[in-house]
């Protein structure tokens, strides 16, 4: 028997997740796609992509993250997650490949402790439920899918234009002492890792929605205080709670995005503290 050489195509190269794709996967299985050379919003230039490059395997990155963005810009979000998924399913139906969707513990509503795969979504933001409507997509269109939830993404210095470099900013700036919201928990997802799971659940033939992110919980406030105490840095870390930034940060979220897997082989995931620590060290200074 014929194995079929594998063919992936990838959307939202340039992202974060992206950044580490090249390096997990053959470089020579890959076409990379950005927003500027495939507009997931367009279905006739994702069709024509997809018509030329007939891929066996889609890995699907590309996606509107900034969840206060996403509530302001509810059309675009919705074009973006939405829309674009089910473009980019569309594709995969057609040219019958695998795609592997990137989806994200914000789906749920964040009252339990915790989610596992068995658990009914419901998000309470736009950027929960234009992720969960790409989701649904997938699973109507696709026939070879895998539906990865991952929970707070860091990882891709230089591309990470969030939490972490916001923190990093400041401790270049010579502040004396920064504000971290410690009432949201959540789960710890590094992108790196994130990618070598990819790769396995690919390898294996695995199938489904997966969850996917580091062990424990943890507040932004506990993975600022483990940035400052891994710089060595005298920076005072101050707990607050949500509503110190809600003018800034106006998009209802989860009170608990935190997500277990029921699937996960333990041996593709690090406890939280380890995770940050091997990304900082190894690639953030």
């Amino acid at each position: 028997m014929v194995t079929k050489k594998r063919k992936i195509l990838v959307t939202g190269a340039t992202g974060i997740v992206g950044s580490y794709i090249a390096s997990t996967f053959p470089k020579d299985t890959l076409l990379l796609t950005s927003r500027d050379t495939m507009d997931i919003t367009d279905k006739r230039t994702v069709m024509g992509v997809f018509d030329s490059f007939q891929p066996t395997t889609v890995i699907h990155l590309a996606a509107k993250t900034n969840v206060d963005e996403c509530e302001k810009d509810t059309e675009d979000a919705h074009l973006v997650n939405g829309l674009g998924t089910q473009h980019i399913a569309e594709g995969c139906n057609a040219a019958n490949a695998t795609l592997i969707y990137i989806s994200t513990g914000a789906v749920f509503n964040g009252k339990k402790k915790f989610y596992t795969e068995k658990d009914k979504p419901s998000p309470v933001n736009v950027y929960g439920r234009t992720k969960l409507f790409g989701e649904k997509a997938v699973q109507k269109l696709v026939k070879d899918y895998i539906i990865i939830r991952a929970g707070w993404i860091v990882g891709g210095p230089g591309k990470e234009k969030k939490f972490l470099s916001h923190i990093m900013k400041q401790v270049r700036d010579g502040v004396k002492e920064i504000h971290v919201i410690n009432d949201t928990f959540g789960t710890l997802t590094y992108a790196k890792e994130l990618a070598n799971y990819m790769k396995f659940l690919l390898d294996t033939n695995k199938k489904g929605i997966y969850h996917y992110g580091s062990e424990g919980i943890c507040s932004r406030y506990d993975i600022a205080q483990h940035l400052i105490h891994l710089l060595q840095t005298d920076i005072a870390v101050i707990p607050v709670p949500s509503d110190f930034f809600a003018n800034k940060f106006f998009a209802p979220r989860p009170a608990r995005e935190v997500i277990r897997s029921i699937k996960l082989p333990k041996e593709y995931s690090s406890e939280w503290r380890q995770s940050l620590t091997s990304y900082i060290m190894n690639e953030l200074l």
